[in-house]
Parts: C-alpha cells; sequence; structure tokens
C-alpha cells in the first residue's frame, strides 16, 4: 500500500514537472516570437533610416562645400591674382595658404563681394580655407 501511495504521488509529482516544463516552454516560445517580431521591426526601421541618410548625405555634402567662387587672372604685373567671391549672404572669414611658402593671408570677406589675393606664381599651389567648410585646392596655371 504504501508503494503504490509512493508511486501514485510520484506521478502526481511528474505530471505537474510536466505542466510546469510545458508552460515554461511556451513563455519561452512566446519570447522568441516576440524577439523576432521586434528584430524584424529594427531592422526595417535600420533600412529606413539607411534609405534616408543615403538621401541626406548629398545635403550634407554641399553644407560643408565652402560657398565661394575662384578665378585666377593674370596680373598686370608679373604673377597671377586670385579672385575669391562669397556667394552667400553672411560675411566670411577666409585663409589663403601657399604650400611651397607656408604663408597665409586672412580676410573677411563680406556676402556678395570679391576678395583678391595677388602676388601668386605659375604652379603655386593654393589653399583656402574656412572654418565648418572643406578646404579648396587649387594650382595656380
Amino acid at each position: 500500500m504504501k508503494a503504490k501511495l509512493i508511486l501514485g504521488i510520484g506521478f502526481v509529482v511528474a505530471a505537474i514537472v510536466a505542466l510546469l516544463l510545458f508552460l515554461q516552454s511556451n513563455n519561452l516560445k512566446s519570447q522568441l516570437q516576440q524577439s523576432k517580431t521586434e528584430s524584424e521591426q529594427l531592422q526595417s526601421q535600420l533600412a529606413q533610416d539607411e534609405s534616408q541618410i543615403a538621401q541626406l548625405q548629398p545635403l550634407a555634402n554641399k553644407a560643408r562645400q565652402m560657398p565661394v567662387r575662384t578665378k585666377f587672372q593674370k596680373s598686370f604685373g608679373p604673377g597671377y591674382v586670385l579672385q575669391i567671391f562669397n556667394v552667400s549672404r553672411t560675411s566670411l572669414r577666409v585663409e589663403v595658404t601657399v604650400a611651397a611658402l607656408n604663408k597665409s593671408l586672412a580676410q573677411v570677406v563680406d556676402g556678395g563681394r570679391f576678395w583678391f589675393v595677388r602676388g601668386f606664381a605659375s604652379g603655386d599651389q593654393i589653399e583656402i580655407k574656412s572654418d565648418g567648410y572643406d578646404s579648396i585646392k587649387l594650382s595656380v596655371p
């Protein structure tokens, strides 16, 4: 009789353990499905964000371009004159550097105005810089 009672209790305990494992398994399956759904949503959002970045990248690159037009002209005397025209409406601090001489000149150029920089020789390598913009590298003709 004791053996049957112990065996009966063993079956009940085994059934309860099996039920708990089944419930835990279903809970884990549900969590896994939720995680998969979240992962798919995040991947979709990432693809949308990457697409928006790709669309905005040209605008960001354009914003980094210094708002100037440049032109070299043969000087009346020896050498060349560099014309720098500020195409923006605001003033712009511009620095011009001759690489070989390690010589720099700086000037604030008002919006819609020119700056004429004289004294360049043919072949000089020029760099034009302004804070917040990509530099411009030119070679004197």
